[in-house]
């Protein structure tokens, strides 16, 4: 999804570092959503109702974790590709990242 994004804008990304930017989603989200995990396949032990909430609740977060990635993507595009093609080439990874991280965590708080 990172890559269709980033070539829709034109920006012309290594792989490392759209990797180095999804492992840092995950990273960031990945503990919260662990414990959304856990307490969901509890659920599972609870005859039919709690398999299909905890389904319910895993698809949630999912789609919430999914849909704050992509918007976080979509504004750093969004701001690369105004720098022009040749200062957004010459961004270090970890800028690009921190930019990231930012982007993410507001738009993790929105998808809530």
């Amino acid at each position: 999804m990172m890559a269709k994004v980033a070539a829709i804008f034109g920006l012309g990304l290594r792989k490392g570092t759209l990797a180095t930017l999804a492992g840092a989603a995950f990273t960031a989200g990945g503990v919260t959503q662990l414990g959304k995990y856990v307490v969901t396949s509890l659920l599972k032990f609870v005859p039919v109702a709690g398999t299909m909430a905890g389904g319910v609740i895993r698809a949630g977060v999912a789609s919430s974790l999914t849909y704050a990635i992509g918007e976080a993507w979509i504004a750093v595009c969004t701001q690369l590709h105004r720098m022009g093609p040749e200062a957004a080439a010459n961004v270090p990874t970890d800028e690009i990242r921190e930019l990231f991280m930012t982007e993410f965590k507001k738009s993790a708080r929105k998808s809530r």
